[in-house]
């Protein structure tokens, strides 16, 4: 191999490293130490879109819209009008219940499912990037979401393990992370049994306690949930951080153990940057913001970074004795000669990629 050559392959891996700095050191180590655990939210799933670019899954508002104008269709007008004025409020708890009361019974059942539980086949597979590249982060993830966008996209989905608040034996050994396959915890339900979704006051109350002598239905999943924010450390990718339930938890543990929990990180919008640190600060709560500047492929080339950190190996030239040097202009590929020795595999996916990416390995 050439002196060019070896510069090439030896100042690309300097890069990456380079690259990676840029991310929090508490995060990197999370991530090396596989205690990183995404928890993803509304906003991954309204990145997915239907063929022909209509969005695969309403928000949470549109959902309550759509539940509105089923409410007028089975000439439930009162219900239909509590609902509106609970919009109009941004009381979306107190409009789905009135959503769910006004559609009790198999018609809120047959609602939601043809709201949320959507044929594969009418999915944009291109529009699936984002939460392929989540999985690349953590075998083991947390949803708010009710859909099965994450088990669609999970590089083992014919083994994914999917669980929710009554998976109490799942639970326990996702706390531990001794599942063998891949999982998703459903933490606020799941379309496929679409009686216990947590949309409703009623149901949030069900994991979320409202005060300190509330008996709770779903006590295993709190518990487990309550050991993950203190040992773990999450990561809320297409979260906007205001649930507040969720949020109280949070809080809650921090108070426990005078603040020693965290911190836990959060991706955001450059646009949203100061709503949500004003949301964090009022809150009191230990979540970093990591700015991505725009939806689609900038956020997906965030989170690949993330995960690059585990791939990125530094490199001590001197001990080497490897010079570096400026390319000459005739060299325009490169040659890569990688060994993987027994009992010290080594990672060359960055690099290979960043190669390609530059048009410059050699097949």
């Amino acid at each position: 191999m050439e002196t060019s050559e070896l510069f090439w392959f030896f100042n690309l891996t300097i890069i990456n490293k380079e690259k990676m700095d840029s991310l929090p050191e508490n995060l990197k180590a999370a991530l090396k130490a596989n205690r990183l655990l995404p928890l993803v939210g509304a906003g991954v799933s309204m990145s997915i879109t239907k063929k022909g670019g209509k969005p695969a899954f309403p928000s949470w508002r549109e959902l309550l819209e759509h539940a509105q104008q089923a409410l007028k269709a089975e000439t439930k007008d009162n219900d239909a009008e509590l609902v509106r004025i609970f919009l109009e409020k941004n009381d979306y708890k107190s409009a789905a219940k009135f959503a769910y009361e006004g559609l009790k019974g198999n018609t809120w059942f047959k609602f939601v499912r043809e709201e949320l539980d959507i044929d594969f086949d009418a999915v944009d597979g291109s529009s699936l990037e984002l939460p392929k590249a989540i999985w690349g982060l953590s075998r083991q993830l947390i949803t708010l979401n009710y859909d099965k966008a994450l088990e669609w996209t999970c590089p083992n989905k014919e083994n994914v393990c999917v669980i929710d608040n009554n998976s109490h034996a799942e639970l326990s050994a996702f706390q531990t992370g001794s599942l063998i396959h891949p999982s998703v915890w459903h933490l606020h339900g799941y379309i496929s049994n679409a009686a216990e979704l947590i949309l409703t006051p009623q149901g949030y109350s069900n994991l979320y306690p409202l005060s300190e002598s509330s008996v709770i239905r779903y006590e295993a999943a709190l518990q487990v949930l309550r050991h993950l924010i203190l040992s773990r450390t999450l990561l809320f990718i297409g979260c906007s951080l205001d649930d507040v339930d969720l949020l109280a938890e949070l809080l809650n543990q921090q108070k426990i153990f005078s603040d020693g929990v965290g911190p836990h990180y959060v991706l955001v919008h450059k646009d949203h940057k100061d709503s949500i640190e004003k949301r964090i600060s009022s809150n009191n709560l230990n979540i970093q913001v990591i700015i991505f500047s725009e939806y689609g492929r900038p956020l997906v080339d965030l989170i690949e970074k993330i995960k690059d950190v585990n791939d990125v190996k530094e490199v001590d030239l001197a001990a080497l004795n490897v010079h570096p040097v400026v390319a000459d202009e005739k060299f325009m590929k490169v040659a890569l000669l990688s060994a993987n020795p027994v009992n010290d595999e080594q990672e060359y996916g960055v690099l290979y990629k960043e190669l390609a990416k530059l048009g410059l390995l050699v097949s």
